[in-house]
């Protein structure tokens, strides 16, 4: 996991920004965490690894992704998928 924080910060160094796939759960997750798109790239800096309560998890689209969850406590609400 501290590997794969690491290159987060990294890509968020170089572009300030990330993407989300415009799945209804991903939409449906920032309606519940009252988020903007523009809010994600600072709450991933933030993340550190006591966060994840799971993963690394395959990506559930088939994808050559992995994806981390957290868990509660954090700065995103419990169980929100990291990287889906």
């Amino acid at each position: 996991m501290r590997e794969f924080l690491l290159n987060l910060r990294m890509a968020l160094a170089r572009d300030d920004q990330c993407h989300l796939v415009d799945r209804d759960k991903n939409l449906r997750a920032l309606l519940e965490l009252e988020m903007l798109r523009t809010e994600i790239p600072d709450v991933l800096r933030k993340l550190a690894v006591e966060d994840y309560c799971q993963g690394p998890l395959p990506d559930d689209q088939g994808k050559s992704k992995e994806r981390g969850r957290t868990g509660p406590g954090t700065t995103t609400s419990p169980a929100t998928p990291i990287g889906a």
